[in-house]
């Protein structure tokens, strides 16, 4: 199971969020403003050595595959057509860059390389942003010191001019700190594979606003690669459609149970269960048993005969008189 950004150190700390009192001081985290910074020095100083379109591929592949790898290492796992549209989308890349292709320096390339892992893991870091703008800026007042040690190491090299100052803070504090708090505003809407692929339209917007605005020609080659990149980023975004559920088969009502008293309303008595049976004695193997002995017959006691019942003494009549009566003689 993949374990939660938090916990790989891919996103921002509980610190990150706004404060009233602070403002952006308290916004953004180190961590984030040192993977910017080295994103930002790394193409800066790549470019002096590295074509326009051998600069891009090696930024970008290097983006992707950092960002994929982590997605890996993380636990998920892209979906078939997620991989289908990275490989369409990088393919359209390459096709684009190829006549600026040439054989690049190693150091050049390598800076390269890294300042696209630096943007791709700052990018993973940024899924979990609660405040865009807030992290934004302090991300970037964060890499203010970073910055100054570069400059104080280059200070005989540095030819300041208004217009040159003009243009920096144009392209650094406004469209750079508006697309970035744009691009970590959407993250939490998507994937990290699609969010990988996604960064791939960033040539063909560039070659389309060059033909709008600097009068550069859209060839078949620009028309091609952009229906490649544009393509995979619709595969990445694309779900296939659920499965049906298969329904279960309703099951017939319940017999009805005992009739409800009129006085139990909303009770119903049921009968209490009938008790299980007793168990059946085991058996016994009575093959192999001796007989059981005879049992003698009870004996009889003998009672002793009845006491003779008294009888009572006859009673004398005293109306009876011995004197004979006169009629008796004649």
């Amino acid at each position: 199971m993949p374990k939660p950004a938090r916990e790989q150190g891919l996103a921002p700390r509980s610190d990150d969020k706004p404060s009233l009192t602070l403002g952006p001081l308290h916004s953004g985290n180190w961590p984030s403003a040192l993977l910017l910074f080295a994103y930002a020095i790394c193409f800066s100083f790549a470019y002096l050595g590295l074509t326009a379109g051998t600069g891009a591929l090696i930024l970008f592949g290097s983006v992707q595959m950092t960002m994929i790898a982590v997605t890996l290492f993380r636990g998920e796992r892209p979906r078939p057509l997620e991989w289908l549209g990275l490989v369409a989308a990088v393919g359209g890349l390459v096709y684009l860059v190829f006549p600026g292709l040439a054989s690049p320096p190693l150091n050049s390339s390598l800076l390269m390389a890294a300042a696209g892992a630096s943007w791709g893991i700052y990018t993973l870091r940024g899924r979990g942003s609660t405040d865009p703008l807030g992290q934004t800026t302090g991300n970037f007042i964060r890499t203010l010191p970073f910055a100054a040690v570069i400059a104080v190491i280059f200070l005989p090299n540095l030819h300041l001019s208004t217009r040159g100052i003009t243009l920096a803070v144009l392209s650094g504090a406004v469209t750079s700190g508006i697309g970035y708090t744009v691009w970590y505003a959407s993250l939490k809407h998507h994937t990290a594979t699609r969010a990988a692929v996604l960064q791939l339209a960033v040539p063909v917007i560039t070659a389309m606003i060059g033909v709008l605005l600097l009068a550069e020609t859209a060839d078949i080659r620009l028309v091609i690669a952009a229906a490649l990149i544009l393509g995979g980023i619709g595969l990445t975004h694309f779900k296939p459609p659920p499965q049906p559920t298969q329904k279960k088969p309703i099951s017939p009502p319940p017999p009805p149970g005992p009739p409800i008293f009129p006085q139990t309303f909303f009770l119903q008595i049921t009968p209490n269960p009938p008790p299980p049976p007793p168990p059946n004695p085991p058996k016994t193997n009575t093959k192999n048993l001796p007989p059981p002995p005879p049992i003698p017959p009870p004996k009889k006691k003998k009672l002793p005969p009845p006491p003779p019942t008294p009888q009572p003494p006859p009673k004398k009549n005293k109306n009876l008189s011995l004197t004979p009566h006169p009629f008796f003689f004649f």
